[in-house]
């Protein structure tokens, strides 16, 4: 059977079953390539202390929750206002030799400050930051061009979304891509009401939303430059 020399209702059949088989495939493709692309956020009951500490504050929160016990079980004592100090009635010898704790009590055999003892939780960083990129808790250095920053340090989506979501000079770049509440909603956006039939919601999610905020003001509204309105 030639396709060609099919009447005109029946090829006018056949093209649109055509169409709409290409649609489905497309459809389900996309889906199981982002399904491949997602990986699950693995914080399970035996998350590392130190590393949920490290992504709340990085080294500061690392040494807060090393510091915190040795204070409750009074190995450190305070010697007067923001000073330490490692308390004598109680030995080293009970802490493992190489332990953090250990090198704490160690840097507080006079008294110091806390911050004083940052450097001993330096190392923790490399390793907790590939870490943290495995499981899509910072953002890696291809995620962070993607972002933009003008002069005065003020941090946007996008180089054509220019609705500001946070300050570099008060706020680190993780901490503005985890908490900023426009940012949090279009990760979470999956297209607005007038796109949830659509074949390709999924993979689309909506479309542009630079266009969309450029032409309304709302950067969750319909994408105006998506072509599939126009063909239906």
């Amino acid at each position: 059977m030639n396709i060609l020399t099919l009447p005109g209702p029946d090829f006018l059949k056949f093209y649109l079953c055509f169409i709409i088989f290409i649609c489905l495939a497309t459809t389900w493709l996309f889906k199981k390539i982002d399904e491949e692309k997602r990986i699950p956020l693995s914080l399970d009951g035996d998350l590392d202390p130190y590393f949920a500490a490290w992504l709340k504050k990085r080294e500061e929160g690392i040494l807060q929750v090393a510091i915190g016990p040795l204070i409750d079980n009074e190995y450190l004592i305070k010697e007067k206002e923001g000073l330490w100090v490692h308390n004598p009635e109680h030995s080293k010898e009970k802490l493992p030799k190489k332990s953090l704790e250990a090198r704490i009590l160690n840097h507080f055999s006079t008294a110091r400050s806390f911050s004083s003892a940052l450097h001993l939780v330096k190392n923790f960083n490399r390793e907790y930051h590939k870490e943290a990129q495995k499981k899509r808790l910072v953002l890696t250095h291809s995620q962070i061009l993607h972002r933009r920053r003008m002069p005065d340090k003020t941090v946007y989506p996008c180089r054509r979304l220019p609705i500001e979501v946070g300050n570099l000079a008060s706020t680190s770049l993780m901490e503005i891509y985890q908490h900023s509440p426009l940012l949090r909603k279009l990760r979470a956006f999956e297209g607005p009401e007038a796109c949830q039939q659509c074949l390709f919601k999924s993979p689309c999610r909506g479309g542009l939303r630079c266009l969309s905020f450029a032409t309304t003001g709302d950067p969750f509204t319909a994408d105006p430059g998506c072509p599939i309105p126009q063909m239906l």
